[in-house]
């Protein structure tokens, strides 16, 4: 895990119902417990090699949804809900039309809605560019004009659209300490 060596004691072949797909895949079992022991620690940890076997997916975490393709499930969590901030999300859009090459990925100028007065952290992309598999990179901005990474994998052009909507953001908040925390709300 992360590099770090880990034991393995055994494994064992598993049915994944995820939605409406079923995968059968190997998991791995350790000798000790090897993450937290914390109201949100993991209850299993799913590799890339079983999340590449899914069609383009996203997680939720405001919602606790696990969103992919036309559907959507519930993601189980031990933890109490977050509580809810009154932060408005501050929409990300195109500020020139872009053309997405196929498989490449491209930096896409953009704008906010809104100037925040600090820097801002992307906590969402917009569904319809995951209709079209694109994907846009986590990012911390800073207020004015942004670029973000924007991934299109098809093996054809997409064009994002000046004033397209493509991802929301949140402000990025400092705690007493000088670490950086997100409003609750987004995460």
């Amino acid at each position: 895990m992360a590099g770090i060596p880990i034991k393995l004691v055994g494994r064992a072949g598993l049915r994944f119902e995820i939605g409406p797909i079923q995968l059968d895949h190997h998991v791995y079992f350790t000798d000790a417990a090897c993450i937290p022991e914390t109201a949100d620690s993991y209850n299993i940890i799913m590799g890339n090699d079983l999340l590449s076997r899914l069609p383009t997916w996203t997680i939720d975490y405001h919602r606790r949804a696990f969103h992919f393709t036309g559907h959507a499930g519930n993601l189980p969590c031990s933890a109490p809900p977050l509580s809810q901030s009154t932060a408005t999300p501050i929409t990300v859009r195109v500020a020139e039309t872009t053309v997405l090459q196929p498989q490449t990925e491209t930096f896409v100028t953009c704008i906010t809605d809104s100037t925040p007065a600090s820097s801002i952290v992307l906590s969402s992309q917009s569904d319809n560019l995951l209709d079209k598999n694109i994907m846009i990179s986590p990012a911390v901005l800073v207020p004015g004009k942004v670029q973000l990474l924007a991934t299109n994998p098809s093996c054809v052009a997409e064009v994002l659209y000046k004033g397209q909507k493509i991802a929301t953001a949140s402000p990025l908040l400092e705690n007493d300490d000088h670490t950086l925390a997100v409003s609750p709300r987004w995460f």
